[in-house]
């Protein structure tokens, strides 16, 4: 049983979307040893062009970026048919009102603030919209 779990979790791709080198690496090793297959992405532009391609299963994408800002990113990706329900989860050290409703706007399925959060609860959220046990 335990082989079919880490198995099918092997083949769910999820994509980290992140400019910071050290978080970045951070979110993509929790991931991996949670059984994740990780991508990655260093700003919102190669993120959604990366998403378009690969189709992973969740994206985790900050908001404030080079070339183009998470935001961004999720109102083009849910422009295109191929991302429209991909979910996504948002993270940023904002707070601002106007940031989160943007976000939700664009059907963000969670916002993080970075300085609150907690990897195993992010990874607990990720299997939850995942709907893996």
């Amino acid at each position: 049983m335990y082989n079919a779990i880490s198995n099918y979790m092997s083949k769910l791709k999820i994509l980290i979307v992140e400019d910071d080198e050290a978080l970045r690496e951070i979110l993509e090793t929790k991931f991996n040893h949670a059984g994740f297959n990780v991508v990655t992405a260093t700003d919102g532009l190669a993120g959604l062009m990366m998403a378009l391609n690969e189709l992973p299963k969740m994206i985790i994408s900050d908001v404030m970026m080079p070339n183009m800002d998470g935001l961004t990113m999720l109102e083009k990706l849910r422009s295109e048919d191929k991302g429209k329900d991909i979910p996504v989860i948002m993270l940023t050290n904002s707070s601002e009102v106007d940031t989160v409703s943007r976000a939700l706007k664009n059907h963000a399925d969670d916002y993080y603030v970075k300085t609150k959060l907690d990897l195993d609860d992010l990874i607990v959220k990720v299997k939850e919209k995942l709907r893996i046990n």
